[in-house]
């Protein structure tokens, strides 16, 4: 299959016919929708979005806009009160950006074809700048609301998430196992962890204690869980639409109410390693959606039968 960026997909059959998908580049919209879905705002022009991310002061947003025509990813940084964005980053493909608690850095992940290099960026600064010892991390997941530690997943299959104190090499484990786990998210006071593990059934949210042990929470079916400004309510991508959780402390353990649906989004959905297609403002009254628009891609298929004809050994 093709992917969202635009490149192409192909297969070949047994009697040397090729056929290639040559899809463009799906358009979204980073849009405002309030508690009912309904749209009020949005930021930046229709454009190929993957990766974006609403600073803490909810006043800017970082996204990686994909160029179709070079196969890469650039940041671009957005005012919530302007149409027009400032170009970031250059030359290697940057994505998964995700800010830093002063809303004036960027963390993020260069990406070349064989490599991955975490880096970080100043608003208003020079170059961005490779982090050092990054050892086996790919991705910066989240980073805790005071600044001190942040989540990375790492390059292993399944996938594993890490937890470093920022300014040390102090490192260790936060979900380890036989499945894949990703899309994390801490909670704003710190005690709980929200994340997606690939299980062979599908994708499930879990949340479980950040800084202690504990059980594990299993809330059921979804994506890209995020959290609201007080912790007591998880919002959740799920097949027809978001979803909110109502979570209710019991001293070291969490309630969960069963999933409400809020209101129907159309995203790129399960995009393998996308982080979130939703972002949560106004103490969980406005929702920040990479929403697509027009239609989708009806290219025709490309068929060439006895490809192989002419080939050099």
């Amino acid at each position: 299959n093709a992917d969202t960026v635009g490149a192409a997909g192909f297969t070949v059959s047994a009697t040397a016919a090729l056929v290639v998908d040559r899809p463009t580049p799906i358009l979204s919209q980073l849009t405002w929708m309030d508690r009912t879905g309904r749209a009020i705002g949005t930021i930046g022009p229709r454009a190929p979005l993957s990766d974006f991310a609403l600073a803490p002061d909810e006043r800017q947003v970082v996204t990686t806009r994909l160029d179709p025509d070079v196969g890469r990813g650039y940041l671009w940084l957005f005012d919530s009160l302007r149409d027009t964005g400032t170009r970031l980053t250059y030359g290697e493909s940057a994505r998964r950006p995700l800010w830093a608690h002063d809303s004036r850095h960027i963390y993020f992940t260069e990406r070349t074809e064989d490599s991955f290099t975490l880096r970080t960026l100043a608003l208003g600064g020079a170059a961005s700048t490779a982090v050092a010892d990054a050892g086996p991390f790919i991705y910066f997941e989240d980073v805790t609301r005071d600044g001190r530690f942040l989540v990375f997943k790492s390059l292993k299959a399944p996938s594993e998430l890490w937890l470093e104190r920022v300014g040390t090499t102090e490192r260790r484990p936060l979900v380890q196992g036989p499945y894949g786990a990703t899309q994390a998210r801490v909670s704003p006071d710190g005690r709980w962890l929200a994340y997606v593990l690939l299980l062979p059934s599908g994708r499930e949210v879990f949340v479980q204690p950040f800084d202690r042990p504990g059980d594990r929470l299993d809330l059921g079916p979804g994506l890209g869980p995020i959290w609201r400004h007080d912790g007591r309510e998880l919002y959740v991508e799920g097949r027809d639409g978001l979803l909110a959780v109502t979570l209710t402390p019991r001293g070291d353990t969490l309630d969960a109410s069963a999933p409400q649906h809020l209101f129907a989004i159309r995203t790129q959905g399960d995009v393998i390693n996308q982080p979130h297609n939703v972002e949560v403002a106004a103490h969980g009254e406005r929702f920040l959606v990479n929403a697509i628009v027009g239609d989708s891609d009806n290219a025709p298929l490309e068929v060439t039968l006895n490809w192989t004809t002419g080939l050099t050994k």
